[in-house]
């Protein structure tokens, strides 16, 4: 009768134990996960202000008074603004042409102009 009172016991001490190690080791898997929150948010902070920086980059190149100021350099001087006459215009695909008569563009709008013969 002791035998089966100690055998018990160690049984279920070695349950506990199992139970304490598999918690232990969760709540060293979470905190491993907590030091690394920090550095991502970092990461994410540095990737969206470098997002930023480049929209900004873009913004200032694709400026109207940037591309004019293109012409006053010596590999740029030989654009010159298209003519009226030199402006194709036409209307876009079949899709576009869809989404017009269902009532999501403006037909004014699905017009592409590109300029022809470069002189």
């Amino acid at each position: 009768m002791m035998k089966d009172w100690i055998l018990k016991a160690g049984i279920v001490m070695m349950i506990f134990g199992y139970w304490l190690f598999s918690y232990m080791e969760k709540q060293n898997q979470l905190t491993k996960l907590k030091i690394t929150i920090p550095a991502l948010a970092a990461e994410v902070t540095s990737i969206t202000e470098e997002n930023a920086r480049c929209q900004y980059e873009i913004d200032r190149f694709e400026n109207p008074s940037t591309i004019i100021g293109f012409l006053a350099q010596p590999e740029y001087a030989g654009l010159k603004h298209p003519l009226v006459d030199e402006i194709f215009s036409m209307q876009t695909g079949l899709a576009i042409r869809d989404v017009i008569e269902g009532g999501g563009l403006d037909a004014k709008k699905s017009v592409i102009h590109v300029a022809v013969g470069a002189k």
